[in-house]
């Protein structure tokens, strides 16, 4: 089985979930943005900048071969210089572009070779579109999700199921 992964992120629940489709033998590409890795020149490099060096290491992932990972971080490193340069509004605007930039370039690179895509969040819509175009099996998370909706779909839930619901 051939699977991708696609995450603008590297938080520890990425990591995990990658880590383990690679151990499994499965990982067939993990695609991130701005990334830490022995081998990673560019992060290296980014290192020795002392306003932006605590963010990659925070980003740090070695888990897995670097040529498991395919990477865009310019977008992230901009994300990344603006947040301490620019006020939020611009940031947010940044981030937004960023994400949906991040997901665009992802689904660029969704082929019919892939058993499945596994995607989180906000950067997950045409990843997963192109993928369903292809046939190829998806995987969304969703690690959080507003307790609004939540509780919407919790009750919609019990109302076609309510034998889930529970009495004690």
């Amino acid at each position: 089985m051939k699977i991708a992964v696609s995450n603008p992120s590297v938080a520890p629940h990425v990591r995990q979930t990658v880590t383990a489709y690679y151990e499994a033998g499965h990982l067939q590409q993990f695609y991130t943005t701005l990334f830490e890795h022995p081998e990673n020149y560019f992060s290296s490099q980014l290192k020795q900048i002392k306003a932006i060096r605590e963010n990659i290491g925070r980003r740090s992932f070695h888990e897995i071969p670097i040529e498991k990972f395919c990477s865009r971080p310019l977008p992230e490193l901009v994300r990344t210089i603006s947040s301490k340069k620019l006020g939020p509004r611009i940031t947010d605007r940044i981030w937004e572009w960023a994400e949906l930039s991040f997901d665009t370039w992802v689904s660029r690179k969704v082929s019919h070779e892939l058993d499945a895509v596994h995607t989180y969040e906000h950067a997950a819509l045409a990843t997963l579109s192109e993928a369903k175009a292809k046939n190829v099996f998806c995987i969304y998370e969703q690690p959080s999700v507003h307790h609004t909706f939540f509780s919407s779909l919790v009750s919609q839930q019990l109302s076609l199921y309510p034998e889930l619901l529970n009495s004690e």
